[in-house]
């Protein structure tokens, strides 16, 4: 399954959902979606996890650029 399988019809044909907060006030917002970045030590060697975070970050930093849902994968061996 997809994560518009479990919107209701009309709002994946909208493109976004439009909530009520508690004051009344209608608001609307994108369909959800996530971005991951990926670390591998398959093709380099990762000395800390303060390095391992930043080679995450950089990898999401460029998945949310793609449109919906994404992950990279981090494939340099240097």
């Amino acid at each position: 399954e997809g994560i518009l399988d479990f919107y209701d019809t009309g709002d994946v044909l909208r493109g976004y959902i439009e909530v009520t907060d508690r004051r009344g006030e209608r608001h609307a917002f994108p369909h959800t979606s996530i971005s991951l970045g990926v670390v591998s030590t398959k093709d380099r060697e990762i000395s800390n996890q303060w390095e391992a975070s930043a080679v995450a970050s950089e990898m999401k930093e460029y998945a949310k650029r793609q449109p919906g849902s994404c992950y990279e994968i981090d494939r340099r061996n240097t």
